[in-house]
């Protein structure tokens, strides 16, 4: 699995994706998608003709990129791409990202890479 914090969500978003016979999970946490959620969904899409791939986003009800990650989200659906947007109380910032929000990520990519859903 791949996953990744603000410009990293963002690249672990397209890393993921370009490399979906390598990352069967794929996680940006609050990503930077500014200018790129067209771009974004269209890897994503392609990378769901060949592989299913466990796709989350998330972000928080005070982060800048909530409306990117939203629109994300709404084309992956368009996209029938199976993913999962969450959305959870906080700010975008480090106390965030070291905090609340490192520990929902990695307790997610914990659960999936050891099978339990």
């Amino acid at each position: 699995g791949i996953s990744g914090v603000s410009l990293g969500g963002r690249l672990a978003l397209e890393a993921g994706f370009l490399h979906p016979e390598t990352f069967g999970m794929v996680e940006g946490l609050q990503p930077a998608l500014t200018g790129a959620v067209d771009a974004v969904a269209r890897l994503a899409h392609q990378a769901a003709r060949t592989s299913a791939q466990n796709i989350r986003v998330v972000s928080s009800e005070n982060d800048p990129g909530l409306e990117n990650a939203r629109a994300l989200s709404t084309a992956l659906r368009a996209a029938h791409v199976t993913h999962e947007l969450t959305v959870t109380r906080g700010t975008h910032g480090y106390e965030f990202n070291r905090g609340a929000g490192a520990v929902e990520m990695l307790l997610h990519a914990d659960r999936i890479l050891r099978g339990v859903q």
